[in-house]
């Protein structure tokens, strides 16, 4: 199990950089890590903020939503978790993408994202959140 005396061991070996899983559905990383990396001066990028693309406008019409296919042994996550993690995305006329990337980029420990595409269009799409 993770401690934050690890942190330590950072220094040792010149590592300045963590990255982790994080998002409004994976938030183990924001409650373990976050604090003790701002403590000891490392950096932490964040990947995995759209939730492979759970936390995107089509997976939010919940009409359609199927959480079986986003099952994970490490994420036991029931419909009506899901409902309540993201009722503020699904009550606003906001687009949900520029809402979870404003919501991780607050985060002081958070210095940046990895973003993942397939595509150009999903590039541009993803772009024009940061304007």
């Amino acid at each position: 199990k993770f401690k934050k005396k690890d942190f330590r061991l950072f220094k040792k070996f010149n590592i300045k950089i963590l990255q982790v899983v994080y998002n409004p559905l994976f938030s183990i990383a924001k409650k373990k890590i976050f604090q003790s990396a701002l403590k000891h001066n490392i950096s932490v990028i964040v990947r995995g903020s759209l939730a492979k693309g759970l936390l995107s406008s089509r997976h939010l019409n919940l009409n359609n939503f199927d959480l079986k296919r986003f099952k994970q042994k490490k994420i036991k996550l029931s419909n009506n978790k899901f409902y309540s993690l993201t009722n503020y995305m699904q009550n606003t006329k906001k687009n949900p993408i520029k809402l979870t990337f404003n919501n991780i980029l607050k985060n002081k420990a958070v210095d940046s994202l990895v973003v993942g595409i397939n595509n150009e269009k999903q590039l541009k799409e993803n772009l024009s959140f940061f304007k």
